[in-house]
């Protein structure tokens, strides 16, 4: 099965999204509200590193409810729905945060996540996700 194929995306509102088409060609955008919380992910299928889902950017508003776990909880579900559709090379940008010491601030977001940097990152891929094992 193709990961562009709608049926994928349709699955993904099972997991509490909203899901519309970005300007980007293959680009898409899944929100996930909580309260008054709105978490957005911006990504694209097969985007031209060949990643199956390559993690775009992402933000949660309202800003005094940034670094409170919405974003991991929003990522949580887009990876466990990419999981179900078997789409495994997922790849992630690194997000620029508005703030003073954003840099570490996101790296950490993307490491606590289980995306690790590649040794040669670029524009639009500098972490990849590492499925955790199983513990037995």
């Amino acid at each position: 099965m193709s990961s562009t194929n709608k049926a994928n995306l349709e699955k993904l509102k099972g997991y509490g999204a909203t899901v519309r088409p970005t300007r980007e060609i293959g680009g898409h955008v899944a929100e996930f509200k909580r309260g008054d919380v709105t978490t957005a992910i911006e990504f694209g299928l097969e985007d031209e590193t060949r990643a199956d889902l390559a993690i775009l950017g992402m933000g949660t508003k309202p800003d005094n409810k940034r670094s409170l776990g919405y974003g991991s909880l929003a990522l949580w579900r887009l990876l466990t729905w990419a999981r179900g559709e078997g789409l495994k090379d997922i790849r992630a940008r690194q997000v620029q945060l508005r703030h003073p010491g954003a840099a570490s601030g996101a790296e950490d977001f993307w490491r606590k996540n289980n995306f690790r940097r590649r040794a040669k990152p670029n524009s639009t891929n500098d972490y990849q996700f590492i499925r955790p094992r199983k513990r037995t």
